[in-house]
This record gives structure tokens, sequence and C-alpha cells, in this order.
């Protein structure tokens, strides 16, 4: 982001814990933020969610022909159903 996030009673940090450990593999997970969503570097102005699977490194590099630092996770989209937050 150019410029930090104003935060209020609404809108807060969240701390994540710097564990080593995966996120639970093969389960379904909400993600939701802002950003960009083409190559075109176009910003999004409303909230984005998906829902998604987080896949173990093995099966990631499988699937998908890659691989991942040890401090990300790789996940997929099964359904495609990525849409604005409401």
């Amino acid at each position: 982001m150019d410029n930090p996030l104003p935060l209020n009673d609404k809108i807060a940090k969240v701390d994540i814990s710097r564990s080593a450990t995966l996120p639970n593999c093969k389960v379904q997970c909400e993600f939701a933020g802002f950003g960009e969503n083409d190559e075109y570097d176009t910003p999004i102005t409303w909230m984005q969610w998906t829902e998604l699977i987080v896949l173990p490194p093995t099966e990631c590099e499988m699937q998908h022909n890659s691989w991942h630092r040890e401090n990300e996770f790789c996940a997929t989209d099964s359904f495609a159903r990525t849409i604005p937050a409401k």
C-alpha cells in the first residue's frame, strides 16, 4: 500500500503468529482483502473474499508445478467463487 490504512473501532491490525506450523491442509478457509487482481495493477476499492483450500507443499508442487518458500502457503480455489464482500 502506498499509504497506511487508517484504523478505527471497526478496522484493526491482526497479529499473526510467526509459527512454523502450516495451516490445516485440505481445509476450506476464507480469505478477504484489498489489492490488485489483474496484470494491469488496477487497484481494488472494495473488499474481495474467497474460499480456498490450503494444500500441503508436495501437493502444491504436483498440482501447480510450483514451489513456495517456507513462510508461504499454497491454496487453490476449487469452485472459482472469488466475489466482492458485502
